[in-house]
């Protein structure tokens, strides 16, 4: 009766840190994002970058969700376009860096992405 018991617990265990983890995911709503700052910038013949800047309320969002997932694994969604990735440590920011100096700017960019990604990208940031 124990071996039984003893088995039927391991096989729960192994069961329960087989299942797979969620991985967070961000996504980046039109609404979110100042319309006329949407850019597109060729790096070379396909490595592009998308830059663009937030409402202040999608900074507050896009801080919020930085700070709970800091040193994660996440997925980036923004229209059909995703990317996975890692937020950094808050301890990773650059000196000086402040959230107070980043909600008077509030940029942000994808970096090294091939010509279809960066229009899927730009495309998922226009409101329709």
């Amino acid at each position: 009766m124990r071996t039984i018991l003893t088995l039927i617990l391991a096989i729960v265990a192994v069961g329960c840190l087989a299942q797979e983890q969620t991985v967070p995911t961000r996504r980046i709503p039109p609404e979110d994002i100042e319309q006329d700052s949407i850019r597109m910038v060729r790096f070379s013949t396909n490595s592009f970058a998308v830059r663009f800047t937030y409402t202040d309320a999608g900074a507050k969002k896009m801080l919020t969700f930085e700070r709970e997932h800091a040193g994660r694994e996440v997925i980036t969604q923004v229209g059909t376009f995703e990317r996975r990735g890692m937020i950094a440590p808050l301890s990773a920011r650059p000196q000086g860096w402040t959230e107070e100096g980043y909600l008077k700017h509030r940029g942000d960019k994808f970096f090294g992405v091939s010509e279809g990604d960066a229009k899927k990208i730009a495309e998922g940031l226009r409101k329709k």
